[in-house]
């Protein structure tokens, strides 16, 4: 039988078509095949290097290796139990996580990751909301007051002022570029100082010095085995203070790593119609960290509400680098029981002030640091947290958080602050002995 040259060109266009279509899918699952097999050797080896340093992907972003964490089920090299979860943000909780890193030529540990408002072009002003890394000294840099201004700024008294954006803490920690960066509900800034050019001082309009050298934390040359001097604020008498001059840790190497943060600033008060309403007004976790990001809204209840500042004209947040961390941070790392006596949900959900010597501190991390003696419980000290009630919060040596520290107080203090979401992991597994190495290139 004869086959016309039509169908000859028509049966040759057609095997030829269905080859070239073979072909196609063939590539396309073979690209697909080792797409896959590259993404699971890259989680692999994030998993991994929380086992063995040496299996680690060079270069690795510190974000995804947190965030790839979470909802897994992790323990340290003693057998405890801990966690990465997702209560807002990513963050690490247990007794003892390996969320170690080596900053500054330090220890620090990741609190977890959290989408905040930074700076991303280089002018100090929080422009692009993006997953950020914080981290927190493991030891404390020493005891100071948060503010001793005598009836001058922000203070209304001797005792000085509760309010971060203008306490003479933050002048210690932050560089003279956020002096003024400290906002109202309506986005305008609540102070308008000056730093001189001689003395490098913060001066008032009326001429009256608030606070000498600010950025001893972070702008100061090493005076060797990376401590800086610092001038300290403290009261002399009932009408006036004077300035110690001390020794501090300081921030000597990787301050380009730092980010420049939108930072949320609140104090607490409790209105209610009458006295027995206030227990209708639990004062626990998560409240706290509602009231933290209220920006200066009312927190209403049935019977009564809280009051997250004290007047219209308080900052409501503040641009900076460097400052203690947020008193629901501390709350938010407990683990919580593994049976049904007080689990994670129960110790949230508990009135912060009943927190003393509870499984809720016992599986809290933030309570324990490492000495020369071991793992253990961070006591015989109180830390600088947040404000309630126009009292500076601490959490104490018992794992309860108490509120009636007056700013002029010396409490001890752990910085922390945010990195750049560029920063990466370069080797390490997160334990103590091996800590997360850290490598920035803008």
């Amino acid at each position: 039988m004869k086959l016309n040259k039509k169908g000859f060109i028509s049966v040759t266009v057609v095997y030829t078509f269905f080859i070239v279509f073979l072909l196609l899918l063939v590539l396309v699952a073979t690209t697909y095949i080792n797409n896959r097999l590259r993404l699971t050797s890259y989680k692999n080896n994030i998993r991994t290097k929380h086992v063995n340093p040496t299996s680690m992907v060079e270069f690795s972003s510190l974000v995804e290796t947190v965030i790839f964490l979470e909802g897994k089920d992790l323990e340290n090299a003693s057998g405890e139990k801990y966690k990465v979860i997702s209560d807002k943000g990513y963050r690490f909780i247990g007794k003892n996580p390996n969320n170690y890193v080596k900053f500054n030529g330090e220890t620090w540990r990741i609190i977890g990751v959290f989408y905040e408002k930074y700076d991303s072009d280089g002018d100090n002003v929080p422009d692009e909301i993006a997953p950020l890394v914080k981290i927190v000294r493991d030891e404390s840099i020493g005891s100071y007051p948060f503010d001793v201004k005598n009836n001058v700024g922000s203070s209304t008294s001797r005792w000085g002022s509760p309010i971060w954006g203008d306490s003479q803490l933050m002048y210690m920690l932050n560089t003279k570029e956020f002096v003024n960066t400290a906002y109202k509900k309506d986005d305008t800034p609540v102070y308008n100082y000056s730093v001189t050019n001689w003395g490098n001082n913060v001066m008032t309009a009326d001429e009256v010095i608030i606070y000498r050298d600010p950025g001893a934390y972070l702008d100061n040359h090493d005076e060797g085995n990376g401590k800086g001097y610092a001038l300290v604020p403290t009261i002399t008498d009932e009408e006036n203070y004077e300035y110690e001059g001390t020794y501090i840790p300081i921030i000597h190497t990787n301050k380009d790593m730092i980010a420049t943060v939108k930072w949320y600033l609140s104090d607490l008060y409790i209105e209610a119609d009458n006295e027995e309403d206030y227990p209708d007004i639990t004062l626990d976790i998560n409240t706290l960290y509602n009231v933290e990001r209220s920006l200066g809204e009312n927190i209403f209840y049935p019977k009564g509400y809280i009051k997250t500042i004290a007047n219209e004209d308080d900052p409501v947040y503040w641009y900076g680098k460097v400052a203690p961390i947020y008193a629901s941070d501390y709350g938010f790392a407990t683990m919580g029981s593994s049976d049904n006596t007080m689990q994670r949900s129960d110790c949230l959900n508990l009135n912060f002030y009943d927190w003393y010597d509870t499984t809720c501190q016992n599986t809290d991390w933030l309570h324990y640091r490492n000495t020369a003696s071991g793992y253990r419980k961070d006591d015989n000290t109180n830390y600088t947290l947040g404000v309630v009630y126009g009292y500076i919060v601490a959490y104490t040596e018992s794992g309860q958080l108490y509120d009636d520290y007056s700013p002029s107080e010396y409490l001890s203090l752990k910085p922390s602050l945010y990195l750049k979401p560029t920063v990466k992991v370069t080797s390490g597994e997160g334990t103590y002995l091996h800590p997360y190495s850290l490598y920035f290139e803008e």
